[in-house]
């Protein structure tokens, strides 16, 4: 038995989804809803994993992919997970009165519930992130920083760590000036 320590793991999956891709692209097929290319991706995932832990976390991470790959998403920024473990033992109840009682229907409103909710969660966190990228850019502007720092606070919120060669290239400065801006920034923020 492999351990999920194995790497065969992710070749094994990457293989399947290399197999899959050309019908996820071609799009649904006819007839019943579960031979379209997302439930035999979704199988596919179960049958490489043949686990019960982390079966679901795999499901829902490509939901997200599968989202981006249709446009619906521009980035993965949806994470059912974290909604679902909020409830967790509903969540376990509904995946198993899918088993024993066929409850699809329940079970497919319940999981657009916990969708529709996580991305209400990204929008409100992004809407933070961005309303503190426009603090950051008010108290510097206030406080008559120059204009290459506003360049540094915004290259900042495009990856959340820099370097002073990165500020250097940046701003077109030398290494101390990079330096002394980045400096600045800590002090200020």
């Amino acid at each position: 038995m492999r351990t999920q320590h194995d790497p065969s793991y992710a070749r094994v999956l990457l293989q399947a989804l290399a197999q899959l891709q050309p019908q996820v692209e071609a799009g649904p097929l006819p007839g019943h809803p579960a031979d379209g290319p997302v439930e035999k991706l979704a199988g596919d995932a179960l049958a490489v994993f043949g686990r019960r832990d982390g079966n679901g976390r795999i499901g829902r991470m490509l939901v997200t992919l599968l989202a981006m790959q249709s446009g619906l998403l521009d980035l993965p920024l949806l994470h059912i997970s974290a909604r679902l473990e909020k409830d967790k033992d509903e969540y376990i109840s509904r995946l198993f009165k899918v088993s024993t009682h066929g409850l699809w229907e329940d079970w497919i409103a319940y999981f657009l519930h916990a969708v529709e909710t996580s991305c209400n969660d990204a929008t409100a966190i992004v809407d933070r992130i961005l309303a503190l990228q426009t603090s950051f850019r008010e108290r510097a502007r206030n406080a008559g920083r120059s204009a290459r720092l506003l360049m540094i606070i915004d290259a900042l919120f495009t990856k959340s760590w820099t370097t002073v060669a990165e500020v250097q290239k940046l701003c077109s400065v030398t290494y101390p000036t990079a330096q002394a801006d980045l400096a600045e920034i800590g002090r200020a923020h």
